[in-house]
């Protein structure tokens, strides 16, 4: 059964298969690294990490693990909230935007 695939039998129509969808759509995500450039990368490290390019590292690191958006998003705020960072920051925004893609482009 395909995701959202009709049915003759009407009871069958309200069934939903993920289990294909979940593994067709899983991919490897590419580093955190390679979506940054060096003059984001600085600017992150001065405006996020307070010049401390060893937590912004460290932050870097952790994320790397994460596999899944939503998790991504708490470590994120609760960086930014540990740091007293505005997430309505211009470089909060942004660092966030790149996170974001990572998962969904």
């Amino acid at each position: 059964m395909r995701l959202f695939e009709r049915s003759s039998d009407p009871k069958e129509n309200f069934k939903i298969d993920l289990n294909g969808q979940f593994n067709a759509t899983r991919k490897v995500l590419p580093s955190i690294e390679s979506l940054i450039d060096p003059k984001q990368r600085k600017n992150f490290i001065k405006k996020l990490f307070a010049s401390k390019e060893s937590d912004y590292e460290n932050f870097i690191h952790r994320l790397e693990s994460i596999k899944d958006w939503k998790e991504t998003y708490q470590a994120v705020e609760q960086e930014f909230s540990s740091r007293k960072v505005n997430p309505g920051k211009d470089e909060a925004v942004l660092f966030t935007n790149i996170l974001f893609n990572r998962f969904f482009q």
